[in-house]
């Protein structure tokens, strides 16, 4: 997996694997961020994926609470899309995740 990581507006873009073994990495790349950022990440070049992106989605979540700010998912893959509208979990997710095609 490779990532990038832009000025504010912040934006990280993923390529690759987001998996168990690099879903690590992104996460202490956005512990990084300033609290109350706006931040982007980037899926469009993202391959694999398993639920380890789910879990990193539901921590933005959560950061994104807890800092009073917001996480935009850029094409984000059809199979976490579809997990997390099949646990019910895009209300919970809606006040704090946008999810841009």
């Amino acid at each position: 997996m490779t990532r990038t990581e832009s000025q504010p507006p912040h934006t990280i873009a993923l390529s690759g694997s987001l998996t168990m073994q690099t879903v690590g990495a992104v996460y202490r790349d956005v512990e990084q961020m300033p609290d109350g950022c706006e931040l982007t990440l980037d899926m469009s070049r993202v391959e694999t994926v398993d639920s380890s992106a789910l879990a990193l989605i539901t921590a933005l979540a959560r950061k994104a609470h807890d800092a009073g700010s917001s996480v935009t998912l850029r094409a984000l893959p059809k199979s976490i899309a579809s997990v997390i509208h099949i646990y019910g979990l895009s209300d919970i997710l809606k006040p704090y995740i946008q999810i841009d095609a």
